[in-house]
């Protein structure tokens, strides 16, 4: 799975067009069950957590870095 996203400081936001509520693209959507495998995965790994349905923040750039070469 590769996912886009959109960084804000140390959270990372899964970009507009991958969301379910952008109907234009919906064959790339991300559903619920795609963000609770990620989240799942962050807590297995103690490396980030989730702070909304799209968007992951981070402790330092170290955590972020392995999250993005994980689901990027």
């Amino acid at each position: 799975m590769v996912i886009k996203w959109e960084r804000r400081g140390l959270v990372l936001e899964v970009a507009r067009e991958l969301l379910e509520s952008d109907y234009s693209n919906p064959g790339l959507a991300l559903r619920e069950e795609d963000f609770v495998e990620i989240a799942n995965w962050c807590d297995e790994n103690h490396c980030g957590r989730r702070t909304a349905y799209h968007m992951f923040q981070f402790r330092n750039e170290k955590e972020m870095t392995v999250f993005l070469l994980r689901w990027s």
